[in-house]
């Protein structure tokens, strides 16, 4: 039978674990708290943009779910590459608007999704391209923008060479280059797609695109964060805390409505 003293002694030591757990916790977000967390993105429209208000819903949530857990965040301008290259090298501590693939799980760790977009083919309308009639006796070329993902569909059909591809440094160029009929389709999130054709083609030039409705990939879009930020596990769990909170509160959804196009 324990002894009175026996099951004091184990009380108390459960409390000193509880504490020093409790103690550690508070000790990690304050350690997170101490500067604010610098934080990259790209011109992305509508998800983020140096134009966009608050930098665009994406970072606007971002720093909503974080000072809902008392942190500070720094938004800074950047190019794909750069975000990439600085997430790397610890140079930045997170980089908005990221899929997960496995080969930025090598350097970085990802939130939950922010917000979930649909991929979809974009083609000249005088050769409209559907996923499902790609096949390999047909030559198509494909555009693509270099540092992107487009799922796994896509990278399999591009292994299986079911089209040829042309990478360029941005969306922009790859819609000039479908305009021109230098590529038969590329891909790119929808809403993205759409912001494109109506803020940066004449009309004549948005007449000539078209775009399937099937989507070849969702991207869940997440907060990138560096493998090199001390406890960069901690800081995600406090994103993913946040952004729970915020969906709950039902604040997440008015930051999204009427902000996707």
């Amino acid at each position: 039978m324990q002894s009175i003293k026996s099951y004091t002694d184990s009380c108390k030591d459960k409390m000193k674990r509880i504490l020093l757990f409790i103690l550690i916790n508070l000790w990690a977000v304050g350690a997170i708290a101490q500067q604010p967390l610098r934080i990259s993105f790209i011109e992305y429209k509508p998800f983020s943009s140096n134009s966009l208000p608050k930098f665009g819903f994406i970072n606007e949530i971002i720093r909503e779910a974080f000072a809902i857990e008392g942190i500070e965040v720094e938004f800074i301008l950047t190019s794909p590459a750069k975000a990439y290259q600085s997430i790397k090298n610890g140079d930045i501590d997170a980089s908005s608007g990221w899929a997960p693939t496995e080969e930025r799980k090598a350097y970085a760790g990802f939130t939950k999704p922010i917000y979930t977009s649909s991929i979809v083919l974009f083609s000249h309308r005088d050769n409209p391209i559907s996923w499902s009639r790609l096949n390999a006796n047909k030559r198509i070329e494909m555009g693509v923008t270099k540092n992107y993902y487009y799922g796994e569909m896509f990278t399999k059909a591009r292994t299986n060479r079911l089209f040829s591809v042309q990478t360029a440094v941005s969306d922009k160029i790859n819609f000039k280059k479908l305009i021109r009929r230098r590529i038969d389709a590329f891909p790119i999130s929808l809403n993205a797609g759409i912001n494109m054709l109506e803020n940066n083609l004449s009309r004549h030039q948005r007449a000539n695109i078209t775009y399937s409705t099937v989507a070849i990939a969702k991207d869940p879009m997440s907060l990138m964060v560096s493998k090199q930020y001390r406890d960069h596990h901690k800081v995600i769990a406090t994103f993913n805390r946040g952004l729970a909170k915020l969906k709950a509160s039902g604040r997440y959804q008015e930051l999204i409505e009427n902000r996707i196009l």
